[in-house]
Protein backbone atom coordinates (compact mmCIF):
# COMPACT_ATOMS: atom_id res chain seq x y z
CA UNK A 1 0.00 0.00 0.00
CA UNK A 2 1.08 3.54 -0.90
CA UNK A 3 -0.18 6.55 1.41
CA UNK A 4 -0.73 9.27 -0.72
CA UNK A 5 0.18 7.55 -4.51
CA UNK A 6 -0.22 10.63 -6.09
CA UNK A 7 0.11 9.48 -9.68
CA UNK A 8 1.58 6.19 -8.93
CA UNK A 9 5.40 7.04 -9.81
CA UNK A 10 6.24 5.03 -6.93
CA UNK A 11 4.43 2.29 -7.20
CA UNK A 12 4.66 1.72 -11.12
CA UNK A 13 7.68 0.07 -10.75
CA UNK A 14 6.33 -2.66 -8.43
CA UNK A 15 3.32 -3.18 -10.14
CA UNK A 16 5.67 -4.03 -13.57
CA UNK A 17 7.25 -6.58 -11.74
CA UNK A 18 3.71 -8.27 -10.99
CA UNK A 19 3.00 -6.92 -7.17
CA UNK A 20 -0.20 -6.77 -6.25
CA UNK A 21 -0.17 -2.94 -5.32
CA UNK A 22 -2.76 -0.35 -3.33
CA UNK A 23 -3.24 3.27 -3.15
CA UNK A 24 -4.77 6.04 -1.54
CA UNK A 25 -5.10 9.51 -2.45
CA UNK A 26 -6.95 12.88 -1.18
CA UNK A 27 -6.60 13.72 -5.30
CA UNK A 28 -9.31 11.80 -7.93
CA UNK A 29 -7.23 13.12 -10.39
CA UNK A 30 -4.07 11.15 -9.35
CA UNK A 31 -6.16 7.93 -8.27
CA UNK A 32 -7.76 7.90 -12.17
CA UNK A 33 -4.08 8.04 -13.45
CA UNK A 34 -3.09 5.51 -11.60
CA UNK A 35 -6.31 3.38 -12.36
CA UNK A 36 -5.24 3.96 -15.82
CA UNK A 37 -1.41 3.25 -15.90
CA UNK A 38 -2.02 0.25 -13.30
CA UNK A 39 -5.67 -1.24 -14.49
CA UNK A 40 -5.19 -4.25 -11.95
CA UNK A 41 -3.93 -2.51 -8.83
CA UNK A 42 -6.40 -0.65 -6.32
CA UNK A 43 -6.71 2.81 -5.75
CA UNK A 44 -9.25 4.50 -3.91
CA UNK A 45 -9.64 8.49 -2.83
CA UNK A 46 -9.05 9.15 0.90
CA UNK A 47 -7.54 10.86 3.35
CA UNK A 48 -4.50 9.30 5.01
CA UNK A 49 -6.01 9.32 8.26
CA UNK A 50 -8.65 6.85 7.01
CA UNK A 51 -7.38 3.93 4.97
CA UNK A 52 -10.16 2.55 3.46
CA UNK A 53 -8.58 -1.04 3.76
CA UNK A 54 -9.24 -3.30 6.50
CA UNK A 55 -6.78 -3.98 9.59
CA UNK A 56 -4.15 -6.32 9.69
CA UNK A 57 -4.13 -6.37 5.39
CA UNK A 58 -0.65 -5.70 3.99
CA UNK A 59 2.39 -6.75 3.80
CA UNK A 60 4.40 -3.44 3.30
CA UNK A 61 3.32 0.20 3.77
CA UNK A 62 4.98 3.16 2.44
CA UNK A 63 4.59 6.76 2.28
CA UNK A 64 6.93 8.84 -0.04
CA UNK A 65 7.22 12.47 1.05
CA UNK A 66 3.42 13.22 1.78
CA UNK A 67 4.11 14.03 5.59
CA UNK A 68 5.59 17.35 4.34
CA UNK A 69 1.95 17.99 3.23
CA UNK A 70 -0.07 17.30 6.44
CA UNK A 71 -1.71 19.96 8.69
CA UNK A 72 -0.26 19.42 11.61
CA UNK A 73 0.94 16.39 14.53
CA UNK A 74 -2.01 15.36 15.59
CA UNK A 75 -2.98 14.58 11.87
CA UNK A 76 0.59 12.88 11.13
CA UNK A 77 -0.22 10.82 14.41
CA UNK A 78 -3.54 9.41 12.86
CA UNK A 79 -1.81 8.38 9.81
CA UNK A 80 1.10 6.79 11.52
CA UNK A 81 -1.87 5.03 13.71
CA UNK A 82 -3.64 4.02 9.99
CA UNK A 83 -0.75 2.48 9.20
CA UNK A 84 0.04 0.48 12.13
CA UNK A 85 -3.57 -0.70 11.75
CA UNK A 86 -3.63 -1.82 8.51
CA UNK A 87 -0.14 -3.74 8.95
CA UNK A 88 0.17 -7.03 9.14
CA UNK A 89 2.09 -8.33 12.13
CA UNK A 90 6.12 -8.38 12.33
CA UNK A 91 5.93 -6.57 8.36
CA UNK A 92 7.87 -3.43 7.31
CA UNK A 93 6.54 -0.08 6.47
CA UNK A 94 8.56 3.16 5.27
CA UNK A 95 8.25 7.07 5.55
CA UNK A 96 10.16 8.82 3.82
CA UNK A 97 11.45 11.89 2.73
CA UNK A 98 10.27 13.96 6.28
CA UNK A 99 11.14 17.70 6.93
CA UNK A 100 13.86 17.18 9.79
CA UNK A 101 12.70 20.00 12.55
CA UNK A 102 16.08 20.24 13.55
CA UNK A 103 17.77 21.75 10.18
CA UNK A 104 14.49 24.03 9.35
CA UNK A 105 15.98 27.38 9.91
CA UNK A 106 19.69 25.82 8.20
CA UNK A 107 16.74 24.98 5.34
CA UNK A 108 14.86 28.12 5.02
CA UNK A 109 18.33 30.19 5.12
CA UNK A 110 19.90 28.25 2.09
CA UNK A 111 16.28 28.91 0.37
CA UNK A 112 16.91 32.62 1.41
CA UNK A 113 20.50 32.43 0.49
CA UNK A 114 19.58 30.75 -3.21
CA UNK A 115 16.26 32.50 -3.84
CA UNK A 116 16.53 35.89 -2.36
CA UNK A 117 14.18 37.19 -0.15
CA UNK A 118 11.69 38.13 -2.64
CA UNK A 119 11.30 35.04 -4.93
CA UNK A 120 11.56 32.73 -1.70
CA UNK A 121 8.74 34.60 -0.51
CA UNK A 122 6.74 34.56 -3.47
CA UNK A 123 7.46 30.99 -3.84
CA UNK A 124 7.09 29.43 -0.54
CA UNK A 125 5.30 32.39 1.55
CA UNK A 126 2.03 30.92 1.88
CA UNK A 127 3.03 27.38 1.96
CA UNK A 128 2.96 25.87 5.37
CA UNK A 129 5.28 22.24 5.24
CA UNK A 130 5.52 20.17 8.47
CA UNK A 131 8.59 19.71 9.75
CA UNK A 132 9.14 16.55 12.34
CA UNK A 133 11.68 16.11 15.12
CA UNK A 134 13.22 12.54 15.37
CA UNK A 135 12.09 12.04 19.10
CA UNK A 136 8.28 12.63 17.60
CA UNK A 137 8.46 9.56 15.12
CA UNK A 138 10.25 7.35 17.95
CA UNK A 139 7.41 8.67 20.63
CA UNK A 140 4.41 7.76 18.24
CA UNK A 141 6.11 4.12 16.45
CA UNK A 142 5.87 3.37 20.00
CA UNK A 143 3.13 4.29 21.11
CA UNK A 144 1.41 2.36 17.75
CA UNK A 145 3.26 -0.67 18.69
CA UNK A 146 5.98 -0.34 15.71
CA UNK A 147 9.84 -0.65 16.10
CA UNK A 148 11.50 2.42 14.77
CA UNK A 149 14.49 2.79 12.27
CA UNK A 150 15.33 6.76 11.45
CA UNK A 151 18.19 7.15 9.60
CA UNK A 152 19.55 10.41 7.41
CA UNK A 153 18.29 10.98 4.41
CA UNK A 154 21.57 10.34 1.40
CA UNK A 155 20.16 11.02 -1.97
CA UNK A 156 22.99 11.72 -3.97
CA UNK A 157 21.78 14.56 -6.49
CA UNK A 158 19.02 15.89 -4.17
CA UNK A 159 20.15 18.97 -2.45
CA UNK A 160 17.08 18.59 -0.14
CA UNK A 161 18.59 15.38 1.12
CA UNK A 162 20.69 16.39 3.75
CA UNK A 163 17.32 18.71 5.26
CA UNK A 164 15.72 14.88 5.52
CA UNK A 165 15.37 11.96 7.27
CA UNK A 166 13.24 8.45 6.60
CA UNK A 167 11.82 6.31 8.95
CA UNK A 168 11.13 2.40 8.50
CA UNK A 169 8.84 1.04 10.56
CA UNK A 170 8.54 -3.10 11.59
CA UNK A 171 4.52 -3.89 13.47
CA UNK A 172 5.30 -5.83 16.83
CA UNK A 173 1.72 -5.93 18.01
Amino acid sequence: LEVGCGAGAFTLPLYEKGIDVYGIDYSENMIQICSTLMPFGTFKVSEAKTIPYDSEMFDAVVSNSVFNYFSDLVYAESVVSEIARVLRKTRPAAILDINDADKKDAYKSLQITKLGDKEYNRLYGNLSHQYYSKKWFAEVAENCGLLCDIQEQQISGYENSKFRYNVFLEKVR
